[in-house]
Formats: C-alpha cells, structure tokens, sequence
C-alpha cells in the first residue's frame, strides 16, 4: 500500500501526471477556508461514491487529494491543525461520512497536504451532501449525490444512483442482523454481480422469473409487425380501456387484466389440447405451448409474473404503482397476442 509520502513525491516528480478518479491536487489551497473545505469535501464524496469493481483495482480503493503542488512543481502549503479541518468537512458530510485523513508530509523541503479518502464498505454508498456551499460559483448543494470520474467530480446519473442502492439493500439484506458489524461484501456493476463469500458459504443463483415485471418487459419475444385483424382488435377491446385505470386505481388494473389473459390461455389451451387433461395454472398451460413449440419460450418467463402478480395481495399492497400496472397490462396484453397467434391460420382452428 503506498503512502501519502510516496503519493507526494509522485507528483511532485512526473510533470506529465494527470488528474484520474483516484487523485486531485491543488497547488494553491487553504485548508481554513470554508470554500477549500466544501472543495475538499466534494472530493471526499465523490471519491467515496466510486463504484468498487473500478476502482479496487488501484491504490485498494484509496484516493488521494494534494495540496501545495501539482505536477513537477512543489509550493508548500500552511500546515492547518486537523480540528479546523475536521469541523469544516463535518458541515458537508455529516457526522457519518465517508472515512478519511489528513497527513502532512516534508516534500523539497516544502510541507504538503495529502488527503487519503479510505475505500468504502460495501453497502455504505450512497454518501451525501449534508451541506452547501456557493462561492463565485456553486460549489456543493445539500442532498446532491456525487462521484468521482477522471480529472473531476460531478453528480451522479440516474443509474449510478440505482447502482447504490441496489448495493446497499442488497448488502445490508444479505447481512441481516449481522449488520453493520459484519456486513456482506457485494455489489453490482452493470449486469454482473459480485459477491465474496466466506469460507464455509455455499452460492446459490437465482434469477427472479417470478415478481420482475421491468426486466420481462425489456426481454420478451417480439410480436409479429403485422397482427391479424380480428386478434389486435379482440386485445385492443380487453386490456387498452384498462390503461387509463392504471393511472387511478392500480390494483383494478391488474385484477381487471388477469380475467382476459386466463380466458385467452385455456381458449388456446383447449383448442391445442384438452382442458380436461390439462394443467390449471396458467403458467402451466403457457410453459406446455412454448415446449410443444406453439409459442416462443420466453413467453413462459412473462407470464411468471404475471400470474403471481395476480395473486400476491403483498406485492400488490407494497410495490404496486400507476407504472407497473400499466406495464401489467401491456404485458398481459403481448402475451394474449401470442397465445391468440398460435392458433391463427390452423387449418382446424378459428380465423
């Protein structure tokens, strides 16, 4: 691990250095300053906020904030006492922010200030702003949540934001009672997640098929461009008047929609096999179509949730809103589509 001397003398010695997500320096800065500590604080933030898979990798997630010179040039700055400093950051982290310490160090003779923010611990992001600050231009705003990116800090994106707290639920569930003196080391990057586990601990993967409407909606089977008539106008009279009631009464939506779909899946069902021999749920139904070929397999995956949605009076009571009723409804309304497409054009079957 290196040190705040060697981070020093790294740039007091490359003129050609640059700034990166783990590193920022200021020539000229004073630490005593309200508005150096807002700028420092930033840092720390963005720093903190950093998604570990990216920056673990350098430094073991350590990032460094210089004052008193920048590539190839040292000028020194006043040594200011830490409580000073302290007190200052606390007014923009809070009392429970990122960890970090102040070291100063003798480079040319000349003292400089290293700041070293430490590596966050899984389930600790998002930190946040607990302060503001605008000097001849704004600084920091509280409640914003920043990161840090190569050469400088902004705020975080809408996903980046997602990306936290997806970490943080997940860490903190996966630690259950044990948290925060032993929390889960995991965390997400994109579609890959990471877990280390512990000796003894066994892995078990899982994908949700069964409540996750967003993800079945992005990776549902294409419909045909052109549907037949009489099947777009059937769906279009069961499931479009029900769009506008997700906006108003979500949980309608979705009992209203269910009726329609189990309709259309024992018609089809029954018109393929025998009802009288059949399974009674719908996924059941759906799951024998897709194996005999009648539809696409990943119709099975869309009328999991579907049908547990339609069932789950928790998930309706706490998760249910105007969007996911509204993606119900679509949803059960591509899968009514299909269903009705596997008997369309049978010689034997209705037109």
């Amino acid at each position: 691990m290196v040190t705040p001397a060697d981070i020093a003398h790294l740039v007091a010695h490359e003129p050609t250095l640059q700034e990166t997500n783990w590193l920022e320096w200021k020539s000229s800065a004073d630490l005593a300053e309200r508005e150096w500590q807002a700028r420092l604080a930033k840092f720390i933030l963005g720093a903190a906020n950093r998604p570990p898979p990216t920056v673990r990798t350098v430094h073991r997630g350590h990032a460094f904030f210089l004052v008193g010179l920048q590539p190839g040039q040292v000028v020194g700055t006043r040594i200011v006492d830490s409580a000073v400093v302290s007190t200052g950051l606390a007014r923009y982290l809070g009392t429970v922010g990122p960890s970090y310490k102040l070291d100063y160090v003798t480079v040319q003779t000349h003292a400089v200030a290293v700041i070293t923010v430490l590596p966050t611990a899984t389930g600790n992001r998002p930190y946040i702003a607990r302060g503001s600050f605008s000097g001849d231009k704004h600084v920091l705003q509280d409640g914003r949540i920043y990161i840090r990116r190569t050469g400088l800090t902004e705020e975080a994106t809408s996903s980046e934001v997602d990306d936290m707290l997806t970490e943080l639920i997940g860490a903190r569930i996966a630690a259950g009672p044990r948290w925060p003196m032993q929390p889960v080391d995991a965390w997400r990057d994109g579609r890959e997640v990471y877990v280390r586990v512990e000796r003894g601990d066994k892995l078990v993967e899982s994908a949700d098929l069964y409540t996750n409407l967003a993800e079945m909606a992005r990776e549902r089977p294409e419909l045909p461009q052109q549907v037949p008539e009489a099947i777009r106008a059937r769906v279009d009279a069961a499931f479009d008047p029900l769009i506008p009631v997700a906006d108003t009464d979500p949980g309608r939506a979705v009992d209203d929609a269910w009726p329609p779909l189990r309709e259309i899946t024992d018609e089809v069902y029954g018109f393929r096999f025998s009802l009288e021999r059949g399974p009674l749920k719908v996924v059941d139904k759906v799951t024998v179509l897709a194996n005999k070929g009648y539809v696409d397999a990943g119709w099975v995956d869309v009328a999991y949730p579907l049908y547990y949605w339609s069932i789950d009076e928790e998930l309706l009571r706490v998760s249910l809103k105007p969007a996911t009723a509204r993606t119900y409804v679509f949803m059960a309304k591509a899968l009514a589509t299909a269903l009705l497409l596997a008997i369309r054009g049978s010689s034997d079957g209705p037109a």
